[in-house]
């Protein structure tokens, strides 16, 4: 099952993801989502129209995530692919697992080394 992203953008929180437009004057995106015990997977929309040739020498946005209200278990999210304008973050499934949390995209380029 698929979680529902809600993006935080400077117009307010919507489960619309930024357009084409809008994304290109943004280096990060802020969502947060709630997975249910038995959601896996989220699929974010970024739209920054990133080079996915880039991705294999390991030029990918940076992801983060901080758990807000989780349930009993405490699970790990990871990308499992990457595509010009979207991500898709997995959890795994399993009893009291869910949880409220907050992620973190920023283009590949924006980090501060």
């Amino acid at each position: 099952m698929a979680s529902t992203a809600f993006y935080n953008l400077t117009s307010g929180t919507t489960t619309v993801a930024p357009t084409t437009a809008l994304a290109l004057g943004f280096n990060s995106l802020s969502v947060t989502a709630f997975f249910g015990d038995t959601d896996t997977t989220l699929t974010i929309t970024h739209n920054w129209g990133l080079n996915v040739t880039a991705y294999t020498t390991l030029f990918q946005p940076w992801f983060q995530f901080t758990p807000q209200a989780t349930a009993a278990v405490t699970v790990g999210l990871a990308v499992v692919s990457y595509a010009a304008n979207t991500i898709t973050v997995n959890k795994n499934s399993q009893t009291s697992s869910g949880g409220l949390f907050t992620l973190l995209l920023q283009r590949p380029f924006s980090e501060i080394s």
